[in-house]
């Protein structure tokens, strides 16, 4: 029974680590995290007294705050099949989430999770740079300026998942750059592939996944060490400064997202990459469908029905606009409506409850990986779409390992339950 275990243990490890690896393609992760999600059913089935007493209850709470509004919104939704079947297929995260903690739930795991996911960023980030300066990838992905994609062409999603794992790739350095110093020159390549993808987005949420990083070395220490302060500042701020001053591309980028601050609609209009006339639209919609929305993936099928001639989408040719408003409050608010609004906030009210509730235990060395999922499932992101499966993906993934670095502090590193 024990070897069983212990298989099945490795198998969901593997699995976690294969569904990582494959986000740099379009839909293959799919099929590892579906396979997690078998396991995590036979599991739950299988042991379901011991389950509901363990972290799995915690997991069902925060899936049913985004869940029971997707599955009510579908109801009537503007394509009734479409959002009933995004609402089947996001309820396998939770037992996939349930297999992924019993998985790992192991501090020496841990520890192997932390090391490969800082060995498999710094892979894509050497890809990326190797992309930058050759103009071509090792696997041949050609160099589209003014946005580098690195392994995840012909998407630029790097710099989310750079910006999402910060905190952990951060750690990392930390807790080994006094044997190795070296490791903190690996800071400017990450910084350079976060500038090169050029998403301001990606932008934004480092700024707060990685000002949640100064406040967990402030509290580790309770002072700030100047002269580490200051050797960092110099090793990523000098490159970058040099890299915005000699790439054209990037430069031009910054300075039009400078303009967000402008007090002229056009002007900030085009800052915002002419979102402004996507969440235009979502405001309409929610309006109209202000108790559950239109349904899940529903902001597509109803955009040319709210859009005036003059919004740029439909000027541009693309009468669905860009298939979400590209904010993640906007698209939950038009697709399902003030239910999703209120479950979205118990949701992160609780992500950030789970945070201080850690803090004031004293376990401190959770905060880097609690981090992730907090940015991951910001309010204000304005990238990928809420409830589409990579992102969805993704955020359950990285909720899921948050929750078993938790749950192997509390249960010791032996535990097989």
């Amino acid at each position: 029974m024990k070897t069983l275990i212990l298989f099945f243990r490795k198998l969901g490890l593997f699995l976690l680590l294969l569904t990582l690896v494959l986000f740099v393609t379009q839909t293959l992760f799919l099929a590892p995290l579906a396979l997690l999600s078998v396991l995590g059913c036979v599991y739950i089935i299988r042991t379901w007294p011991e389950v509901r007493v363990q972290a799995t209850m915690k997991l069902l709470v925060l899936f049913l705050c985004l869940w029971l509004p997707m599955a009510f919104s579908s109801l009537d939704a503007v394509n009734a099949s479409r959002a009933l079947e995004k609402t089947l297929a996001y309820a396998l995260y939770l037992p996939a989430a349930v297999f992924i903690v019993y998985s790992i739930a192991n501090a020496r795991v841990i520890q192997l999770l932390h090391a490969f996911i800082f060995i498999l960023l710094s892979l894509w980030i050497i890809d990326g740079a190797i992309q930058y300066f050759a103009g071509r990838n090792l696997l041949g992905y050609p160099y589209t300026p003014p946005q580098l994609m690195g392994l995840f062409y012909p998407k630029v999603r790097m710099p989310y998942f750079l910006a999402v794992l910060a905190p952990l790739y951060f750690e990392f350095i930390r807790l080994h750059c006094k044997k190795h110093i070296w490791l903190l020159l690996l800071l400017i390549p990450f910084a350079m592939m976060i500038l090169l993808g050029g998403k301001r987005t990606a932008w934004m949420m480092l700024m707060f996944s990685g000002t949640g990083y100064l406040v967990y070395l402030y509290l580790i220490n309770r002072r700030f060490n100047l002269k580490i302060i200051v050797l960092t500042a110099i090793i990523v701020l000098v490159p970058a400064w040099l890299l915005v001053a000699t790439h054209h591309p990037l430069s031009d980028r910054i300075d039009s997202t400078l303009a967000v601050f402008s007090t002229d609609a056009a002007t900030i209009d085009k800052a915002t990459a002419h979102r402004l006339d996507l969440w235009r639209v979502a405001v309409a919609i929610a309006r109209d469908h202000w108790i559950n929305g239109v349904g899940p993936r529903g902001y597509r099928e109803v955009f040319n029905s709210y859009a005036e001639q003059n919004n740029f989408w439909v000027q541009s040719g693309r009468p669905q606009g860009t298939t979400h408003p590209h904010l993640a409050l906007a698209e939950i608010a038009c697709e399902t409506g003030l239910v999703g609004l209120a479950g979205y906030l118990v949701f992160y009210l609780l992500l950030l409850r789970w945070l201080y509730h850690e803090l004031r235990a004293g376990r401190l060395q959770h905060m880097p990986w609690l981090l992730c999922p907090l940015t991951a499932w910001f309010p204000l992101n304005a990238h990928l779409a809420f409830y589409g499966s990579y992102w969805s993906s993704f955020g359950w993934w990285m909720l899921a390992v948050s929750f078993a670095v938790v749950y192997s502090a509390r249960h010791g590193p032996d535990t097989d339950h």
